[in-house]
């Protein structure tokens, strides 16, 4: 039980750390480009269509959930996290396809993916909050990831 949650708090520091780097390479300069007239196109505003599937333990979300999840965490305030053994490129793959075939459009300003980590922004919910998912490799053959509706 105790790896369970070593493992658990691991990947919430992993988290913190993946979101505040993020944060970091706003606010430095360099090679990127931010073009603050873009708006992203949003294709449907329903709201998140799929069925509300289960976690381990029974949990229940209403984000799309690949079939291999663990130590599956409903943080509330409309967030969750759990590992799973995806690839991060299976991951990014999984949720692009979850999420485009509800209409939702991928804020690919935002976008940012390195081997161990990736952040990627969804618009189309109904209450007009982007979907935040993320992702970073435990080195174990597993991923962390945590997925959360974010307030304007």
């Amino acid at each position: 039980m105790k790896s369970t949650n070593i493992k658990t708090r691991l990947a919430m520091v992993g988290m913190l750390l993946f979101t505040v780097t993020q944060a970091c390479r706003l606010f430095t300069p360099g090679n990127q480009h931010i073009d603050e007239t873009v708006t992203p196109k949003v294709i449907a505003t329903a709201e998140i269509q799929a069925p509300t599937q289960d976690g381990s333990d029974g949990q229940k979300t209403d984000f799309p959930l690949p079939e291999n999840v663990s130590n599956f965490t409903d943080l509330g305030n409309d967030t969750i996290n759990f590992q799973s053994n995806l690839s991060i490129a299976d991951a990014i793959s999984f949720y692009r396809d979850a999420f485009s075939k509800i209409g939702y459009t991928e804020r690919e300003i935002n976008t940012a993916i390195t081997d161990e980590t990736f952040n990627l922004v969804f618009d189309g919910q109904a209450g007009g909050k982007p979907i935040i998912v993320q992702g970073v490799d435990l080195g174990d053959g597993t991923i962390n990831i945590s997925i959360r509706l974010e307030d304007n």
